[in-house]
């Protein structure tokens, strides 16, 4: 998980569940936030090199970035009410395909 990742989920793991969060104390958030960075730890000490040795660091990225846009995805469409759902989905697509060309282009310059 990212910071920014971090501070969101803090967020709505405190939020009452009248809002869609979890109701979670400080410490239980805490709790969550120290297994899952354990979890981590362990995953990219010993899952994490072997898996890159054989497939490689693009295709590993190419993997990754399939799970990241489809979570993003989820997390649009629940965070919008359903009216807004067709706009918030072509803005994105938009920024995205802006960012998709702009890449490329940066990336040559550098």
């Amino acid at each position: 998980m990212t910071k920014t990742s971090y501070q969101i989920f803090s967020l709505w793991a405190v939020s009452d569940t009248e809002f869609g969060g979890l109701s979670f104390t400080s410490q239980e958030v805490g709790v969550v936030l120290a297994i899952s960075g354990f979890g981590l730890l362990l995953f990219q000490a010993t899952i994490y090199p072997p898996i890159e040795r054989k497939l490689g660091p693009i295709k590993i990225c190419r993997l990754s970035a399939l799970t990241v846009i489809t979570g993003l995805f989820i997390m649009q469409n629940q965070a919008v009410s359903q009216e807004q759902r067709g706009a918030a989905n072509g803005i994105a697509m938009t920024a995205m395909s802006i960012f998709k060309a702009i890449g490329p282009a940066g990336g040559g310059a550098m």
